[in-house]
Order: structure tokens, then sequence, then C-alpha cells
């Protein structure tokens, strides 16, 4: 059995049922095969906590734990086999974990909307892709993997906001000289200042408004601005 590791990351239970598990008292299972048919995952979501088991359809044991395959748990074991095993069985568990997981990093209820809006319209989850920044996040297009937005959590000071601590922003394609105000509207956080804008997540700017600007950071990305 191995516990997966889900830091910042909470089920949506709707998501979980579309996918393929069932309920089963507190817990949610899901099984599938692997490696064409020659091993059987089953995976058990209790809480905020996912385990899985991998078995040999060849044995004829029901799936108990003395057969139960681990050597791709090894990560001193190698050859082609398992390094087979080892890639179809994380590429599963990846794709349960993007599609059926909230990561609980944001708190404003505006960047938690941002990213349902993201999931709803263009089928975009958030991509974490610096493991020392957990609390930073990116948006991609499907179709050319390019960045339409940035979510980050920046120092207010370095944003030139008031107050110390932290803000959850938003960094978006657009033409900054045109648009940047100094309240709604920033220049780019670590971003070229004159091709991207920060918006803070905190209310200031309606919802209708931050949509219309990320679908227009969406076309750029695409190499197609959208026409006004």
């Amino acid at each position: 059995m191995a516990e997966v590791s889900l830091n910042f990351r909470s089920p949506d239970i709707k998501r979980l049922l579309d996918y393929g598990f069932h309920a089963e008292a507190d817990e949610f299972i899901y099984e599938t095969q692997i490696l064409g048919g020659q091993f059987r995952l089953l995976v058990r979501i209790c809480g905020n906590k996912m385990t899985a088991h991998l078995y040999d359809t060849a044995s004829n044991d029901e799936g108990t734990s003395s057969d139960e395959y681990v050597l791709h748990l090894n990560p001193n074991a190698s050859g082609e086999f398992v390094g087979r095993v080892r890639s179809e069985y994380e590429a599963v568990i990846d794709d349960i974990a993007r599609r059926c997981f909230d990561v609980d990093v944001f708190k404003n209820a505006q960047t938690i909307a941002l990213i349902k809006y993201a999931r709803e319209k263009y089928s975009t989850e958030p991509d974490y892709p610096w493991a020392d920044s957990p609390d930073n996040a990116v948006l991609r297009r499907a179709d050319n993997a390019k960045w339409y937005a940035a979510i980050l959590t920046a120092p207010r000071r370095s944003l030139g906001m008031d107050g110390d601590g932290k803000a959850e922003v938003v960094d978006i394609r657009a033409d900054a000289q045109s648009l940047v105000n100094g309240d709604t509207i920033l220049l780019g956080y670590h971003m070229n200042k004159k091709n991207w804008i920060t918006i803070p997540l905190d209310g200031r700017m309606s919802d209708i408004e931050l949509y219309c600007l990320v679908d227009q950071s969406y076309d750029i990305a695409a190499g197609k601005p959208r026409k006004r």
C-alpha cells in the first residue's frame, strides 16, 4: 500500500463520483487496470487521505496485502518492466489528484471563484510548477501550454500595496500601458511590465471585469488578441 502525498489538496465529491469512484462507508473507492490488464489498481480516499494498492491480476488471491506489488514504490528498483509499471501507476494517481482534488493554497473568495471560472470555461486546472513555491500556480492553454494567467501569493510591499503580509493576485497578458491605474490594475509582478498586468484578487475589481480581462489574456496566449 502507498499513501499518496496530497499537500494542500482536498477532494471534490462530485468530481470523484464523475471520475468513477463509488462511496463505501466513509471511503471513496476506484478500481482500474494498468499495463494492459496485468495489474489491478485500487485507490481509496478517506477524508484528505488517498492510498493506492497494486495487485498482479495473474494471482489467484482476492487482493490481500501478501500479494500486493510494491516494486514500483522502491526508487532503487530499476528495469524496463518496473519502469513501465511505475509510469502507468503514477499517471493514474496524478490524473486523479489533478481532476478530483482542489488545492487549498488560496483563501480569497475571488481567487477561488477565478479558478472555478477557468475550470468551467476552459477546462483548465491550476498547475503548480514550483516545488519551492507551492502557493503560486499558473493557468495554461491546453493547445500550446502557454500561460494565460499566473495566480500568485506575493508580499504586499513588493506589489506597492499598503500593509504588511501577503496578497493573492493574478498576472495576465495585456497592454499594460493602457490599463495600469495603480489600484485595480498594477504593473506585472515578476513579469514583463509591458505585456503583463497584475490584479489584486481582493474584490476591488468586479468579477465580470476580471473574467473579461482573463478571456482576453487567453486569446492573446493563442496569438489571437480579441478585437474590441
